[in-house]
């Protein structure tokens, strides 16, 4: 049987172009379904798609959909053989398969900075998995500070595609060109390398400075004015998104790729693919990057983070082109020997087999699988906490944008121990403000779930202990009023409209004012808790229109 397995990737929830231009984590999982595909295995990539399915490079393409349906890929896959399961970057599909007697081995393979882009909190993602694979130390320790176990964390350096990267000779570089790829996002950090290219040109007139790449790379808008910024500085070039071939062909004449991240970087792509061409990278000493570049050998890794310290490493290696030819002949002799994909592929095939050896060792009967499927209809009421191993915490349903204030709720609880889970049911989302929130560091655990189903909202306010919405002008929202009807308590903004319609149950605060929050949260956290019935009964949303219309009808007019 294991010999007949089958691969099957899962991608995240974000549109994937199999031909084209993408981000590094898509390119990286698109790598690995063609490389073990050249290792002689069957491998199917399910992700959100945007052409019809296909065959590509010996992988079959299958379309999740809109709507991100795991269910149906599982059910899918499940028709063609037993599989191992590989889940990149999202972590549903571990979850969803927890129960699947055909999934030999679980594998959950992520690019991304932060353990909430799973989706799922890491440690329950641990319990159910057989490795959590990072690429990076860096990566690795930041999903240690999450609880996951050490026997279950693999660290595999990303690879490249040598066949498009090809190496070229450090003397036929023009050392005075630098180069740019990777999403024109706030992250990246590229605005600082456009003032210190801007401060530099004087002195090197024949100073250019090559962009690729785009803020759609990671579905954002983009920060920057390109069509002023060409205008304006002289030799700058934004060539936008553009396809690994044409990137390969400008690292292979570039002198220096930099990389000018200014948070948390798992571990690029971009510096391993300018290293095997043969150009040196220069970037900020972020997370993984100190594992792809070897400093004052392959490069060179700068510890401050300004415009002024680009702006001098840049100066230093420009004036010294002797350097940048060592840099070069370097990264060739030690850098594109290693950095394959043939080695990623391998080092996974070997995870997968090795966990499905351990698993026909160790795999529970036929009638112990009877017996759990007794259990999974019976759990259905605890779905939510056995998926995200949480209850009793603060819970905030509300879009991701600054005017919700949840950045301000993380700070004014950032030395508490209590639970937040922040959640959104709808798909605007402002990304920047997202990675904020993804990225801010508190003694409590920190849940940020993105899209939050209809189901799953309304199980995540039954486990809730409060709900929290810091809105300032907000009319009463629906998880505002369902939280008051279950008996939760809510803290809502001094202006809010609630406030003066409940005798109890509603604790007011000012959202600019931590204080004032982290007050007004313990206050309600720590108060007894009422049903209040004589407001509605929600059983589901699309059968309670009529009943919540007149609520909003009830509190209005009541004012």
């Amino acid at each position: 049987m294991a010999n007949d397995a089958v691969y099957l990737i899962t991608h995240k929830d974000i549109p994937l172009n199999i031909k084209g231009a993408n981000g590094g984590a898509e390119m990286a999982a698109l790598a690995l379904a063609k490389f073990l595909v050249k290792a002689g295995k069957r491998v199917f990539f399910a992700g959100q798609i945007n052409s019809e399915e296909q065959v590509h490079e010996g992988v079959q393409f299958w379309s999740l959909g809109k709507d991100y349906n795991i269910t149906k890929t599982l059910n899918r896959i499940r028709e063609v053989a037993p599989y191992h399961l590989i889940a990149a970057s999202k972590a549903h599909s571990i979850l969803e398969s927890r129960y699947e007697e055909l999934c030999l081995s679980r594998i959950f393979m992520s690019h991304d900075q932060h353990g909430n882009d799973a989706g799922v909190n890491l440690s329950t993602v641990a319990q159910i998995a057989d490795y959590l694979v990072c690429v990076s130390q860096a990566h690795a320790d930041e999903f240690k500070k999450a609880n996951v176990p050490n026997d279950k964390l693999k660290v595999i350096h990303n690879g490249v595609d040598l066949s498009i990267f090809q190496k070229s000779s450090p003397e036929e570089r023009d050392y005075n060109k630098l180069i740019f790829a990777g999403a024109l996002v706030r992250d990246k950090g590229v605005d600082l390398l456009i003032q210190s290219y801007a401060h530099l040109k004087q002195k090197y007139p024949a100073l250019s400075l090559d962009i690729y790449g785009s803020a759609s790379l990671w579905n954002r808008e983009s920060y920057i004015n390109e069509d002023d910024i060409q205008k304006q500085i002289p030799g700058v070039v934004f060539h936008g998104k553009k396809t690994q071939p044409e990137i390969a062909q400008a690292f292979q004449t570039a002198g220096i790729c930099v990389i000018p991240s200014i948070w948390f970087e798992a571990f690029p792509l971009t510096a391993i693919e300018a290293q095997v061409t043969g150009c040196p990278v220069l970037a900020f000493a972020v997370g993984g990057l100190k594992e792809a570049i070897r400093h004052n050998q392959t490069g060179a890794l700068l510890e401050q983070i300004s415009v002024e310290s680009l702006t001098h490493s840049l100066d230093c290696l420009l004036s010294n082109k002797a350097k940048l030819k060592e840099f070069s002949k370097n990264a060739l002799m030690l850098q594109r020997p290693y950095y394959n994909w043939e080695r990623v592929a391998n080092a996974i095939i070997e995870l997968a087999e090795k966990s499905a050896s351990k698993n026909k060792n160790t795999a529970p009967s036929k009638e112990h699988f009877s017996k759990n499927a007794i259990s999974i209809s019976t759990m259905n009421n605890n779905k939510f906490e056995r998926l995200y191993g949480v209850k009793d915490f603060v819970f905030c349903l509300a879009p991701f944008l600054e005017s919700y204030n949840q950045l301000t709720l993380l700070k004014a609880l950032k030395q508490s121990d209590l639970t937040i889970v922040l959640a959104s049911s709808k798909s605007h989302v402002n990304h920047e403000y997202l990675d904020a929130l993804k990225s801010f560091k508190r003694n409590g655990k920190t849940l940020i779930i993105e899209q939050l189903s209809e189901e799953y909202s309304k199980e995540a306010l039954d486990k809730a202990k409060i709900h929290v919405l810091l809105a300032e002008l907000e009319p009463p929202a629906l998880p505002s009023l369902e939280a008051i009807y279950k008996g939760k308590n809510i803290v809502v903004s001094k202006n809010h409209p609630l406030k003066n319609q409940f005798q109890t149950g509603v604790f007011t605060c000012s959202p600019q004012s931590k204080t004032s929050i982290k007050t007004a949260i313990e206050a309600a956290f720590h108060s007894p808790q009422t049903k209040q019935p004589h407001l509605i009964s929600i059983s589901n949303w699309k059968q309670s229109v009529t009943k919540i219309i007149e609520s909003y009808n009830k509190v209005y007019s009541s004012k």
